[in-house]
């Protein structure tokens, strides 16, 4: 993995086997990201596990098979969760997957744009209705 930063921008390249959300948070560590925003991505990437919200629980399905990534987008907290990441992907017919990221691996290579944000904060509240630690504006 490789990354660069231009003012509040962040770009980051993932290489053949770099883990998505372990390289996106190892950059929130280096560049001291608490609150920012990933604006987009593209790549290919394989071991996707996604998930869908039915009710208050995620229905997960993994694809193993290399998958073209069409979008990734989240937010980024100062409290758990610290992403909240979700991907969109087209499969070698052209049909288009995506949900909540839990995990994957650039295959052979993904690009990241994210935005640091500098004075506002994000925070994580439960909520009764969805059961989720949803986003909060502090």
């Amino acid at each position: 993995m490789q990354y660069g930063k231009e003012g509040n921008l962040i770009i980051i390249k993932l290489d053949l086997n770099d883990g998505i959300l372990e390289s996106i948070k190892e950059v929130c560590e280096k560049e001291n990201v608490k609150n920012g925003i990933i604006t987009s991505g593209l790549g290919a990437a394989i071991d996707l596990e996604v998930g869908y919200l039915k009710g208050k629980e995620f229905v997960k399905m993994l694809y193993e098979k290399r998958e073209e990534i069409v979008s990734i987008t989240g937010s980024i907290s100062q409290e758990d969760p610290q992403l909240h990441v979700h991907i969109s992907f087209a499969d070698e017919e052209h049909k288009v997957h995506g949900g909540h990221l839990f995990s994957g691996t650039a295959s052979p290579m993904m690009e990241i744009f994210m935005t640091k944000l500098s004075t506002l904060k994000l925070g994580r509240k439960l909520s009764d209705f969805s059961g989720l630690r949803e986003l909060t504006i502090l």
